[in-house]
């Protein structure tokens, strides 16, 4: 595949995919007594993670590893990716400020909520270094335990794209860094809940997964109709079998080579499901999943505030505990009527996905063609930032 076929490749279908995937994570953290929320698929999603970390390593070998080559592109590169990332991060630690700042003013006697709302973790989740230290890492704004990985990734496939000299030394470099840290991923597992593994690890992992899938599928893509309309259906029915079997210990890397399939497959927008995901409303919740995906943490956590208070202060109990699936008794919300809940999740969708179309414009989007200006004045390069405006610009909705 030519350089010129790399970089004007859409990805159309796997856009379409980030935009579903990140719907079914704002579900699976909705603490509510939906129709859903005791299903074993649901409850067992967490896997899904690494089909984000892979397509990450995906998108940025395409978009980058042409690109990195000197000292001066290497921290262009790193401009770009933290100016992609910090902005949202901030702004949504900023919203959830806002609660300790509330309770100061109206005189609460906790301003911080622990475990989650902690003074003394706040300065890690600035730095985005929370995921180093797993007892802090799903403090504040949640979801944002995956940005310390990827920013770790980021850097290390820098490191590879500048000191390795040829396509040998980078697949000799990338499987070193997925052996090792798959170990390590493989090895903190058991000391965590297995299914919600939060290490630093994992997302280096999938990240180059992804990194060497794009050097395989750059050169042996996927171009034959009646393989692509195969592999689609066998993926999705592998995706399905994927939440209903739980593989644990060495057998849950299957999932990473599952998402590795499915990402080789609609890469190349051949059959009939790429096309569905081409539609504008999958297209449009692709480019907005970085902003859904960091929103709705901050939306869940607003939400069960709210809902403690009017239990406290108005003697309503609007809450009960379950014992989930994966064996954990979680507090979630629980009206007098099913419809109630299920009508709840629907006003939730509608909050977060309003929000983050906001988010988008206001934070995303901005920062990120600020950032990419920027990373182009460091090279004297004017092509880059014209590159951030650019609808086809592959590194556009990179998480």
């Amino acid at each position: 595949m030519s350089s010129t076929t790399v970089r004007t490749t859409q990805l159309r279908a796997l856009e379409g995919w980030r935009g579903v995937t990140a719907m079914l994570v704002v579900l699976y953290h909705f603490h509510a007594a939906h129709s859903f929320f005791l299903h074993e698929w649901l409850r067992y999603l967490s896997p899904v993670l690494e089909f984000f970390f892979i397509v990450s390593g995906f998108v940025m070998a395409l978009g980058f590893s042409e690109k990195v080559k000197d000292a001066p592109t290497f921290w262009a590169f790193i401009v770009r990716r933290a100016g992609r990332v910090w902005p949202l991060h901030l702004a949504m630690l900023g919203l959830l400020l806002l609660i300790p700042l509330v309770r100061l003013f109206t005189g609460s006697p906790q301003i911080f909520t622990p475990p989650q709302l902690t003074a003394e973790s706040l300065p890690y989740q600035v730095l985005l270094l929370q995921t180093w230290w797993p007892e802090i890492a799903l403090t504040w704004n949640y979801p944002a335990w995956t940005l310390t990985g990827e920013m770790l990734a980021y850097l290390l496939m820098a490191i590879v794209l500048l000191v390795a000299m040829n396509e040998r030394m980078r697949w000799a470099l990338g499987l070193l860094i997925v052996t090792v840290a798959a170990a390590l991923y493989y090895a903190e597992m058991p000391r965590q809940d297995h299914y919600s593994t939060l290490t630093v690890s994992r997302a280096v992992t999938g990240f180059f997964v992804g990194f060497l899938l794009f050097h395989f599928w750059r050169l042996h893509p996927l171009r034959n109709r009646a393989v692509a309309i195969t592999l689609e259906i066998a993926t999705i029915i592998g995706f399905i079998a994927l939440l209903q079997w739980h593989p644990t210990g060495l057998a849950y890397f299957l999932s990473h080579a599952l998402f590795a399939l499915v990402i080789y497959t609609y890469a190349s927008d051949l059959g009939p499901v790429s096309r569905l995901l081409s539609l504008p409303p999958f297209q449009w919740l692709g480019a907005k999943s970085f902003s859904i995906y960091m929103f709705h943490g901050v939306v869940t956590t607003w939400f069960l505030l709210v809902v403690r208070a009017v239990e406290v202060r108005g003697g309503v109990p609007l809450t009960s505990v379950v014992v989930t699936p994966t064996g954990h008794y979680a507090r979630i919300v629980d009206l007098p009527q099913q419809w109630m809940d299920d009508l709840l999740v629907l006003g939730y969708f509608a909050v977060v996905l309003i929000g983050a179309t906001f988010i988008y414009r206001w934070v995303e989007d901005p920062s990120r063609i600020y950032f990419a200006k920027l990373a182009g004045k460091m090279l004297a390069r004017p092509d880059i930032a014209r590159d951030a405006r650019s609808s086809t610009d592959a590194a556009r909705s990179a998480a």
